[in-house]
């Protein structure tokens, strides 16, 4: 349930509302005057910077809780140059370079906003040659908040003609309502990071964060190294920089984690390629708060290697970004089985296991030789995989002798082969990547593969809202969730509930396949 209350008014009269959003154990408060995210109350703590009335927003610099669009982050020189023609865009940064969409920002309009069921929908016009952006661009941004305390936040645009959108949202999160955010840990799921100069512009080149403060692939403190003597740090006066997460493909991965002294730990995941991560170096209250950016790399538009934020004339831009709250400490959710992590030092024994019988295996041969030992190597390439996972290659996803639950927003990347008496069941937000065979004991797809030792499980269930990646084949026996996507060059059964998208060309239904 949402409710709507009036938040103030502007200047010029007009009137601006605040929505309160409930859920699980959260209530978020969120106002349609720039779109900003008020207030996020979670078990008693309000985990977000924020004002307590609009003045506060009006006269804010540092876009507190805000969408920022048209083009997040920075542009060098502030222009760039699309289709052949040069535009020229405010500049809003230091007088020379521009800056999350320059002076008429996302962040100072006021939305049409839209309650549709549990649903915020907010809407806002760009008209051609706002900040020196080409072509009129309406931008949509939908919060959701779960019951399992996650906000929700889907982005789209559409423009009458070729432009550069990257939307982002930028709260601040203190999670333990202290002073300082120097005593969080946060994560950051990337080996890469864009360098940058002194004005904060990407010139281009992309660093390995291996034996640098950049180098967040483990929970680390936030002021452990925010102030070494690394000219990146200095530059920037310490964090403020853009990760390149691991393994985009535009799809929704994980992307960042934060956990405060208070046990509070905030799950960051999305579909676009990077995430700034900025400790506020510069707000009012130096480093009382962090955010985590997810967008196209900074000045991407100026650096043909990067990631492009191009709409185009006539089509849709889309994304997607979850924040996640929840308690509860490393060890109490390991000993649980719940995580997985591939740049968790603490369970690298878990990959190592897997990577070991991975290569034992693949020295075997194929066909039936050594079968028996290549079923027990199966057996030993498992894990209890939970919620917020990734598995990553070479860690092999083969799991034999017992049943075998897949949790809420995992990957599996590539390929997944199960064995014979697996009852493997699979939650909601789960992708499958390209080349996956999900088939049964029942309905082997070809012979060939047993002489491999590949054998299928006897029953297999997707949840909803599952990916299921390109050239995939899915057998009878294998139940799909609803509104689950299912990639292009796939093959799949006619039992398929209402509502599942099947997206790509070709990809077609079957009809049931006798085994």
């Amino acid at each position: 349930m949402i409710s709507k209350e009036i938040f103030g008014t502007l200047e010029s009269g007009a009137s601006v509302d605040i929505f309160t959003l409930r859920g699980g154990n959260s209530e978020v408060k969120i106002t349609n005057y720039g779109g900003r995210i008020v207030s996020w109350i979670y078990k008693g703590v309000n985990v977000v910077l924020g004002y307590e009335n609009l003045d506060g927003y009006v006269n804010d610099g540092a876009y507190l809780g805000a969408i920022v669009g048209r083009c997040a982050n920075r542009i060098g020189d502030a222009k760039f140059t699309l289709n052949g023609v040069e535009y020229f865009l405010d500049k809003n940064d230091g007088g020379k370079n521009h800056l999350h969409g320059g002076f008429s920002g996302f962040e100072k309009k006021i939305w049409a906003a839209e309650i549709i069921g549990n649903t915020l929908k907010l809407i806002c016009e760009s008209p051609d040659g706002e900040g020196g952006y080409p072509a009129n661009l309406t931008a949509t941004v939908v919060y959701e908040l779960t019951d399992d305390d996650e906000l929700k936040i889907n982005y789209s645009a559409t423009a009458d003609g070729d432009t550069i959108c990257n939307l982002t949202n930028h709260s601040y999160f203190n999670l333990d309502g202290s002073q300082s955010i120097l005593g969080h840990k946060i994560q950051i799921f990337s080996d890469k990071f864009t360098w940058a100069n002194s004005e904060s512009i990407p010139d281009g080149r992309i660093l390995n964060v291996e034996g640098t403060p950049m180098d967040l692939r483990k929970l680390t403190a936030v002021g452990e190294h925010i102030d070494d003597d690394f000219d990146e740090l200095k530059f920037a006066a310490g964090y403020d920089h853009n990760w390149c997460i691991a393994n985009y493909d535009g799809h929704l991965r994980k992307a960042a984690q934060v956990v405060g002294e208070n046990g509070v730990r905030l799950m960051v995941f999305t579909t676009l390629p990077g995430v700034h991560f900025y400790a506020g170096n510069f707000l009012p209250v130096k480093r009382s708060g962090l955010a985590l950016e997810t967008q196209y790399y900074p000045n991407a538009i100026n650096l043909e290697n990067f990631p492009q934020p191009i709409l185009r004339g006539g089509e849709t831009w889309t994304a997607q970004t979850i924040f996640k709250l929840s308690v509860g400490t490393e060890n109490e959710k390991r000993k649980a089985g719940k995580i997985y992590d591939p740049f968790d030092d603490e369970i690298t024994t878990i990959q190592q296991k897997s990577i070991d019988a991975m290569n034992e295996f693949n020295t075997l041969g194929a066909g039936n030789r050594n079968l028996e030992r290549k079923l027990q190597l199966m057996k030993e390439m498992l894990g209890a995989v939970g919620e917020n996972s990734y598995i990553e290659p070479p860690f092999y996803a083969n799991w034999g002798g017992r049943n075998l639950f897949l949790g809420k927003n995992v990957y599996v990347n590539f390929g997944l082969t199960v064995v014979d008496d697996v009852e493997i069941v699979v939650g909601d937000y789960v992708m499958f990547g390209p080349n996956v065979t999900i088939a049964t004991a029942n309905h082997p797809i070809n012979p060939d593969y047993r002489r491999l030792g590949y054998q299928y499980a006897k029953k297999i269930v997707i949840g909803n809202n599952a990916w299921i990646g390109a050239n995939a084949i899915l057998l009878p026996g294998v139940t799909i969730g609803e509104n689950s996507v299912i990639g292009a060059g796939s093959v799949v059964t006619k039992n398929i509930p209402p509502n599942v998208v099947a997206v790509g060309n070709p990809c077609r239904v079957t009809k049931e396949i006798n085994g």
